[in-house]
């Protein structure tokens, strides 16, 4: 069986930061479902990052797909919430 998991933060598997300490019920219930069954995970979260990629996970069957958040830049940010317009993709 296949699952899609949606996600408001990049689980361990996918983080590429190094100074993560612990983990959540986020993923703590991801390695449940990957020790206990033969589901194949798909998780989607969002990053401050400017193109969506696909992430393999080499320690499961996990895969992690991220998508852009916009706006991007610090700047934008601060002049969508300043002004309170909606959030636009920036090409």
């Amino acid at each position: 069986m296949r699952v899609l998991w949606f996600s408001n933060r990049p689980p361990l598997g996918a983080s590429n930061s190094k100074n993560r300490v612990g983990g959540s019920w986020i993923e703590s219930l991801e390695q449940e479902i990957m020790d206990n069954s033969d589901i194949e995970l798909g998780i989607v979260f969002s990053e401050l990052e400017k193109e969506a990629k696909e992430i393999k996970s080499e320690t499961s069957r996990t895969k992690y797909f991220m998508v852009p958040r916009y706006p991007f830049g610090k700047f934008d940010r601060w002049y969508s919430r300043f002004f309170a317009t909606p959030l636009q993709r920036i090409h």
